[in-house]
């Protein structure tokens, strides 16, 4: 029993190593999820066990540590991947006035924003943050045609591993998701960062707001802030989505795990940077308060109220000409394919 009992261990150990240690000298780890992915049915390993303890302790590492992860294993076909990113590009090319057409004009609303709309420094409470160089059309229900569907719900099936991940490790948030189909705040972000040489960043220093955002990109640009005010640059894994803490999240952790502040910055590559975001968080009306787990010290955060707390970070975010906002578009209006 004692020879098994040292077995576990190493193949814990190894198993957690070869998870985590990929990317370290970027300063982000990679934690492969493919054993949370597979699922108790499918999988044949014996030691299943093992390797989901050893992706929680990795996930668990990163998300203290920097508060940001690349994840591999996630199970999402590059032919769902690719098709999200096709239409990304098809809308992006359209004349300037047909995406006018499609749009609400302020951040955070369901359409299209134009570039010089938002400045999402200003939500860290700088309000002479510039405007960003970016343009963006933000889906907050699911998408109706097919080419951005399937992507949406392949999001909704990660954000289900990484909440089951999360709960392995004490932290189950996942009554707060009690209806992907309701007040849940879900959006999925498709935004295209303009080469600009006059501008410092294509996207200024934030901290996103709510659980976790998962995100696809395929040119570099984006660095995350680590502990000691440094940043890094975070490298491009076509295999991998980067997964990050949000405010929410530290309060849930109670501090535990970190939103990582991150920027996008010029010049990392010649020409315009495509992402696509899936921001994720819980009911609207869910009120979050630390999640104290045995031997934790006393809550570090007040409670807040999910919806509210979205709202005060995502309000000063629009810098827009008052006239611009009667043109604002409803979720009903924002499904037309061009």
């Amino acid at each position: 029993m004692m020879m098994i009992s040292m077995m576990r261990v190493v193949v814990l150990l190894w198993w957690c190593a070869s998870t985590a240690v990929c990317a370290l000298c970027e300063g982000v780890s990679t934690v492969d999820v493919s054993s949370y992915v597979r699922g108790e049915k499918e999988a044949t390993d014996l030691d299943l066990e093992d390797q989901r303890k050893a992706t929680a302790l990795a996930f668990d590492a990163a998300m203290r540590e920097v508060g940001m992860a690349c994840v591999t294993g996630h199970g999402v076909a590059a032919s769902v991947i690719d098709e999200a990113e096709r239409w990304a590009k098809m809308f992006f090319a359209l004349p300037a006035a047909r995406k006018v057409d499609g749009g609400s004009g302020s951040y955070g609303f369901e359409g299209y924003t134009p570039r010089g709309v938002e400045a999402v420094g200003r939500s860290t409470g700088d309000e002479t943050s510039a405007a960003d160089a970016v343009e963006s059309y933000v889906f907050t229900s699911r998408p109706t045609f097919p080419m951005t569907g399937p992507y949406w719900d392949e999001m909704v099936r990660v954000l289900g591993v990484l909440l089951e991940v999360s709960a392995d490790l004490g932290y189950d948030f996942r009554e707060a998701y009690h209806d992907f189909e309701g007040d849940v705040s879900l959006a999925l972000k498709f935004a295209h960062y303009v080469e600009d040489p006059s501008a410092a960043f294509r996207y200024s220093r934030h901290t996103d707001y709510l659980t976790f955002t998962i995100l696809r990109a395929t040119q570099p640009g984006l660095q995350v802030e680590l502990a000691n005010s440094t940043f890094v640059d975070v490298r491009v894994d076509p295999a991998a989505l980067v997964v990050n803490a949000a405010d929410l999240t530290e309060l849930w952790t109670n501090g535990r795990w970190r939103s990582a502040p991150h920027q996008v910055i010029q010049g990392a590559h010649e020409g315009d940077r495509d992402s696509i975001v899936f921001f994720t968080g819980p009911s609207l009306g869910h009120l979050v308060q630390p999640i104290l787990r045995p031997g934790d010290e006393a809550p570090r955060f007040d409670p807040v109220v999910a919806g509210d707390y979205l709202r005060r970070k995502i309000d000063p975010t629009t810098v827009l000409a008052p006239e611009r906002r009667a043109g604002e578009k409803s979720k009903e209006d924002s499904n037309d394919e061009f």
